[in-house]
């Protein structure tokens, strides 16, 4: 007995340690990931949303929770949603990643208030543990457009 009972002392000194790292790490995580101005979602590889960022929050008019009720073909339009699933599981095959405005001039993404967006999408997949999942980079091409910005039209060429 008076052995076991420093080391369970020690054990969750250990753990407790262990735990504020681990917490102090994702905090600083998701400092960084709302730093962004870019929307961000992770995606698990049934197109269920696992997590998104402020901006994507922001962009789409959901909050954070509304968005990990989701799947990621809630925010297709109507009309690409079967698509878009044969799509994203083929995507989901392989690591590697996409931009996909070089494959499509105007992507729409619906909105919460059932409008839809022009977007900017680029995604990355990788396999983590036994399943892919996919982190999908947001641009609100909309919003670009009304204060003139054209950095997503064009490359930056600082000589012009």
């Amino acid at each position: 007995m008076t052995i076991l009972l420093p080391l369970m002392l020690l054990s969750s000194l250990l753990t407790f340690k262990f735990l504020r790292k681990e917490f102090r790490s994702s905090r600083q995580l998701n400092t960084i990931l709302n730093l962004s101005p870019d929307g961000i979602l992770y995606i698990d590889s049934q197109g269920k949303i696992i997590s998104s960022n402020e901006s994507a929050s922001a962009i789409l008019g959901y909050s954070s929770e509304e968005l990990c009720q989701m799947s990621v073909e809630e925010l297709v339009p109507d009309e690409l949603k079967e698509a878009h699933q044969d799509n994203r599981k083929k995507f989901m095959s392989k690591p590697q990643s996409l931009d996909m405005s070089q494959r499509h001039e105007n992507l729409l993404c619906k909105t919460k208030d059932r409008g839809e967006i022009e977007v900017a999408i680029s995604l990355a997949n990788k396999l983590i543990g036994k399943h892919f999942h996919t982190v999908c980079m947001i641009k609100d091409k909309t919003a670009h457009k009304k204060t003139g910005y054209r950095g997503l039209d064009r490359p930056l060429n600082r000589f012009a």
